[in-house]
């Protein structure tokens, strides 16, 4: 079957763009696992017909570990479905279906968001309504499905002249759902029921204004280029007050992450160039990308929600890339290097390193040379994730030769596992260990990083995998083929268990 461009825009990018943001920000609110033994197993395995796609799975398995939340596209259309992790069922239960032909005409996708009980859950469907009480109208619709009824009842509507729905998130604690539609960040109180708009007239920068909310769900933080406004800004969720966080003055911060623990901001930070003083973006030391600066500056800077300034992490004479956070948002983990002259320039990579928070003094620790990872220099290097301790990293080099994978821990010969992760910024914890996804030719494995070692525990025989769910002690894998809108398409359900209870 050939694919429609408008499908693929309808379906695909959205739901892509949304789990990138969800899952791999760097905030993983799975931090601590109960005291119970690791013993992988397998609860169950089943087929199901068309693409699975996975939507922040931190929050996608049901309190009683019995469904777990997703999307499924096939050539006849793109639905929300719960699919039975425990009993004999193997049938997804559908509770809302938009048309392949209404989604070749109009701009669309629903996006799962969490459990309210363990029959109920939220989602939101994003776009020119389908169906419902605003069929035919464009907005953002939440609501509350039901397993066991089969069916979905709006219970909020925002309706939009124009734009689209960027992300979204539930957070239980508050029973709030955030979004984000074009120049304005909203929040819906679920249980009375309100709709409010925290704040309005928000630039868009062409797509790339990516408010991010902390995980307390009290703050929002992103970057600002105004004339009269530039650099980190925090929002307060409650007033709506904006107020700078990280103001461009002698330098300027951007990227701007949360600690998993919500009580810091980490950011690059750049100088001006010699000479300059007007403060313009132009005037700043950055490395240019296609659409705004590279993940690359000489100073990655942590501040508290006050502004104050908690650390600050430089490399003499290095340049600093691709920070993560780890679980316990007591270190960063990052790649260094020395500037690459060329069109646009970059970085030769050299080393990885761990940057300690709460260290003033020789805050920042080697970890390996790229030289000990491979042979050849490196083009880029991505840190997929710190380890539960905080102190060992999860890192992928990439060379003309393809990629390579490796656990690095200070002291100790970097650990190479063949493959690619398939799961970079998401490392849910199980006891000492965190989790990852490999992906090899024709195979997908599940791997343990931790206490020193890579472990493999699970493998199945796919082109393609990706985590649909986790939480304390299970794990749902989709496995299959490579993604497809072909009628013949189907994932195979994989149901882990970790941790005995």
């Amino acid at each position: 079957m050939r694919l429609d461009k408008r499908f693929i825009i309808n379906v695909i990018i959205p739901i892509t763009i949304l789990t990138l943001l969800l899952s791999g920000c760097g905030v993983n609110r799975n931090t601590e696992s109960k005291a119970a033994e690791l013993n992988p197993r397998t609860l169950k395995t089943y087929d199901v017909a068309g693409m699975i796609w996975p939507v922040n799975p931190e929050q996608m398995i049901s309190p009683d570990n019995k469904w777990v939340l997703g999307t499924r596209s096939q050539s006849s259309g793109f639905s929300v479905v719960a699919m039975p992790l425990s009993g004999s069922s193997k049938e997804p239960v559908s509770v809302a279906r938009a048309e392949a032909e209404w989604l070749k005409q109009n701009l669309f996708g629903y996006y799962p968001l969490g459990w309210k009980t363990t029959d109920a859950f939220l989602f939101i469907a994003a776009g020119t309504q389908p169906d419902g009480p605003h069929k035919d109208k464009q907005g953002v619709s939440i609501r509350i499905g039901s397993v066991s009824g089969k069916s979905a009842e709006e219970i909020g509507w925002l309706e939009l002249d124009n734009g689209m729905m960027s992300w979204a998130e539930y957070l239980p604690q508050k029973d709030r759902v955030y979004f984000h539609v074009t120049q304005a960040v909203w929040e819906f109180d679920v249980t009375n029921k309100q709709m409010r708009k925290i704040k309005g007239e928000l630039p868009d920068y062409d797509g790339f204004f990516y408010p991010k909310l902390s995980p307390s769900g009290d703050y929002f933080v992103y970057e600002l280029y105004e004339e009269d406004k530039k650099g980190v800004y925090l929002l307060d969720a409650k007033t709506g007050e904006e107020r700078p966080l990280l103001p461009a003055g002698d330098n300027l911060s951007f990227y701007p992450a949360w600690s998993p623990d919500g009580k810091y901001i980490a950011a690059y930070t750049v100088p001006l160039k010699a000479g300059q003083r007007t403060g313009t973006w132009s005037d700043y030391d950055y490395l240019p990308a296609e659409d705004g600066p590279q993940p690359v500056s000489p100073v990655i800077t942590v501040v508290d929600v006050q502004g104050r300034i908690v650390n600050q992490f430089k490399v003499e004479g290095k340049l600093l890339s691709g920070f993560r956070w780890s679980n316990d948002s007591n270190t960063l983990g990052f790649a260094a290097g020395v500037l690459k002259n060329g069109e646009p320039p970059g970085v030769n990579f050299e080393s990885v390193w761990l940057g300690s928070v709460a260290s003033k003094d020789n805050n920042v620790t080697k970890l390996a040379d790229i030289s000990q990872m491979g042979q050849g220099p490196a083009a880029y290097v991505f840190v997929d994730g710190m380890d539960a301790t905080g102190k060992g990293m999860i890192s992928e080099v990439y060379r003309e030769s393809g990629s390579e994978l490796y656990y690095v821990r200070e002291g100790k010969e970097p650990l190479r596992v063949v493959g690619s992760l398939n799961t970079p910024g998401m490392t849910p914890v199980f006891q000492e260990y965190v989790l990852g996804l490999v992906q090899t030719s024709g195979k997908a494995a599940l791997w343990l990083f931790g206490k020193d070692k890579a472990q493999k525990t699970m493998e199945f025989s796919a082109k393609d995998a990706n985590i649909l769910g986790y939480n304390e002690s299970m794990v749902v894998v989709s496995s299959g083929e490579l993604p497809s809108f072909d009628e013949n398409m189907k994932r195979t359900i994989n149901v882990i268990k970790l941790l005995d209870d």
